[in-house]
């Protein structure tokens, strides 16, 4: 599971979001490249899809774009995997059914967080958030692909080309503005973040950006929306938006 060693670049390949696909209400996610496998969660946008190479030895699927999705998952996990305070050992596997030959949703890492269900002496039952290497249908890849063999095929011009990352306009991300805890803060690095209704982090706030101006205080507790660079973190198992501009919606 190389995709687990990879979390660094998570917030790097954000991609900017389809006209085609802004129309549909959700975008269903996959366990697997086929439309017959499991379906693990959904994104409201094409916009929140965090692009991933695709595995070791695995050739690419048309139509289908690697993802990594961050969620939370009931899952089973060997008794053998489950360590004194009952949570999941980093490298045990996250089992799809109580069985030893099920499919893997990802492996345990240490930054998870998890809830055992169920006792069993040969498998528990937990519930788990953590980032999954999951797909998506991608029905632009084949206009995609057809319009990049067409720009290779023209002659070289003069013109500067900007690169994806210069062009690629500022994200957008909506929630409750509250200050980290004294935990969150030393572990993370960071002193606010976004949050869900239900209480779950939508991304830490890089504030360096900001302009003086801005003061966070009066946005603390209060329903915002920020929007700036996702940038990529190496410890943090969760997004991270570089702040150029922040909002009120209350």
């Amino acid at each position: 599971m190389k995709h687990r060693q990879t979390i660094a670049i998570i917030a790097a390949a954000f991609l900017a979001a389809s006209p085609g696909l802004q129309a549909q209400e959700s975008i269903p996610v996959y366990l697997s490249p086929d439309a017959e496998s499991k379906i693990v969660g959904n994104l409201e946008s094409l916009s929140l899809a965090v692009t991933a190479e695709w595995p070791d030895g695995t050739e690419p699927f048309s139509g289908w774009r690697p993802i990594y999705y961050q969620g939370s998952f009931e899952v089973y996990v060997s008794s053998h995997d489950i360590s004194k305070d009952l949570t999941p050992k980093p490298g045990a596997a996250y089992l799809m059914s109580p069985d030893a030959d099920a499919q893997i949703l990802a492996i345990a890492t240490a930054e998870d967080n998890s809830d055992l269900l169920a006792v069993d002496p040969r498998f528990c039952k937990v519930q788990v958030e953590t980032i999954i290497l999951a797909y998506i249908q991608d029905i632009v890849a084949e206009p995609q692909e057809a319009e990049e063999t067409a720009k290779k095929e023209e002659p070289e011009s003069s013109e500067i080309v900007l690169t994806a990352e210069e062009t690629e306009p500022a994200k957008i991300l909506e929630g409750k503005l509250v200050a980290t805890s004294l935990i969150e803060s030393k572990k993370t690095g960071f002193a606010y973040k976004l949050i869900n209704d239900q209480k779950k982090t939508i991304a830490f706030l890089d504030t360096s950006t900001l302009p003086e101006f801005i003061l966070l205080r009066d946005y603390v507790e209060t329903k915002s929306q920020a929007s700036g660079k996702l940038i990529p973190q190496e410890k943090i198992a969760s997004l991270v938006l570089q702040v150029t501009a922040l909002k009120k919606l209350d």
